[in-house]
């Protein structure tokens, strides 16, 4: 496991997942050999997909914020699906959001690391238990017309807070 960074905020746990902790579809979404830095690459104009997952800390019941870190080259719009999903390992359970489709404004085209909030309604309405596994699924809609971001999205980093 690459674990980056857990730091203990206020009544919040906060965790800073990396994109070598992702799933990539590998055909739409891939991680490039020797980028610095690290990224996630979703390509243009198509769908793509990863997943990251990661275990819920003890003292945490429910996700509080989402946030996704990408490299800001181009001022447009990304459109993304965002789906929770929580597996309890105490009773085999398992409950998910529902796919929250949203369009996400770039700011700028600098070059510089950007942190993109995702909307509550992707995770709301789900409850942990301390062990029970979180996946979180990221799709690029490259293909619908609300995605206006032409060129390749790189993402480096992902943003947990439980609360």
């Amino acid at each position: 496991t690459y674990w980056s960074t857990l730091s203990l905020t206020g009544e919040s746990l906060k965790v800073i997942k990396l994109p070598e902790e992702a799933r990539p579809d590998g055909t739409n979404v891939t991680i490039p050999t020797n980028a610095v830095p690290v990224r996630l690459e979703f390509a243009d104009a198509v769908n793509g997909n990863c997943v990251w997952s990661h275990q819920v800390p003890v003292g945490a019941s429910s996700i509080s914020l989402l946030r996704i870190w990408v490299i800001r080259e181009v001022a447009a719009n990304v459109r993304l699906d965002v789906t929770v999903t929580r597996f309890s390992l105490s009773n085999g359970a398992t409950s998910a959001s529902d796919a929250n489709s949203e369009t996400i404004a770039v700011s700028a085209v600098d070059g510089a690391i950007e942190a993109l909030t995702i909307n509550s309604a992707a995770y709301n309405g789900l409850s942990f238990s301390a062990g029970d596994i979180i996946g979180v699924r990221i799709l690029r809609d490259g293909g619908n017309a609300a995605d206006t971001y032409n060129a390749t999205w790189k993402v480096v980093a992902f943003e947990i807070t439980f609360a």
